[in-house]
């Protein structure tokens, strides 16, 4: 058990000795009385209790010498709880030698991180052998030719990502595993940048095999988002329906059986529907969150547009 000692201030008030000493009063390492009836005893509240204690004692445990500087390493308390607490601790630097100590660990861990980072970088910019873009399924290679041939951040997250944000990023993961792609952030853990071998470009444009497809084509989603506008004709009947709209998906939507599904349908500004099917895993908020009417316009139906013929990919 370590060794300790109480001291109680010179200054102490007469009427507030008996209660202090009471309060520190050890019998084989636990206290004798407990704060809760030292309070009704004295007619204190356990504020009151605290603030004489505080006031006018101190408890110093000692726990040998620092390890570093070898001066005597000493912590103190003002409570009972911080006794008990400091008791179960075991110290083997001084305040300002584990402070020293510990920032040369971050520093180390930081540095070692970055040197794995560094070497992680170099051979994934270094590739010895195309080896390892056989073993990638056809969506994995696709996936990667995309990164390739946009090159910059924000064009990947625009294109890559659009359809399938989570399932395009477990696909990433993938391929920094097998050291074909390297992806940076900052502390923050942001997206940086995307970094792969300089060759790679020359091979994907040699690869002519599917050279008209992108990514988008063989992949599917598992949540979307349907806009159906207002019909307004002066042909309706009582039997037409009210929203119509006929469209063209350009990527499989696919519904898995067994899987829970939220289905949420808002009324936009221009009284066409949005109809959104999201697996209920997926959502991160409340289903009664009011959307922005800038959220409103982002949930329209962009994904039916007529895609772009001069995309880069």
């Amino acid at each position: 058990m370590n060794k300790y000692e109480i001291s109680i201030f010179e200054d102490i008030a007469t009427d507030n000795f008996e209660t202090v000493n009471k309060y520190w009063e050890i019998e084989d390492g636990n206290f004798k009385n407990k704060p809760s009836g030292i309070c009704l005893t004295y007619d204190l509240s356990q504020y009151q209790l605290n603030e004489i204690v505080v006031n006018n004692s101190v408890c110093i445990i000692y726990f040998g010498y620092c390890y570093d500087c070898e001066k005597e390493i000493r912590r103190e308390v003002t409570s009972q709880t911080g006794f008990k607490s400091e008791m179960k601790s075991t110290h083997q630097r001084c305040k300002r030698c584990e402070k020293e100590y510990q920032r040369k660990i971050w520093k180390e861990w930081e540095e070692s991180l970055e040197l794995q980072e560094k070497v992680k970088k170099e051979r994934v910019t270094n590739l010895e052998n195309f080896d390892e873009l056989n073993k990638l399924s056809d969506v994995e290679k696709k996936t990667l030719r995309e990164i390739v041939k946009l090159k910059e951040r924000n064009l990947i997250f625009s294109k890559v990502f659009k359809f399938d944000y989570e399932g395009t990023w477990s696909i990433v993961n993938k391929l920094e595993k097998r050291f074909l792609l390297y992806v940076e952030r900052n502390n923050d853990g942001r997206v940086v940048d995307f970094h792969f071998d300089s060759d790679l470009e020359q091979f994907f444009s040699d690869d002519v095999s599917d050279v008209n497809q992108n990514v988008n084509d063989i992949s599917f989603l598992d949540s979307y988002t349907f806009n159906i506008p207002l019909v307004q004709s002066d042909f309706q009947t009582a039997k037409s329906p009210k929203y119509s709209k006929g469209f063209k998906l350009p990527v499989d939507v696919v519904f898995e059986k067994n899987t829970e599904y939220l289905v949420g349908c808002w009324t936009l500004t221009d009284g066409s529907l949005n109809i959104t099917f999201t697996p209920k895993n997926k959502i991160f908020r409340s289903n009664d969150f009011i959307l922005s009417n800038e959220e409103n316009e982002r949930l329209a139906d962009e994904t039916f547009l007529t895609l772009n013929d001069n995309r880069p990919f």
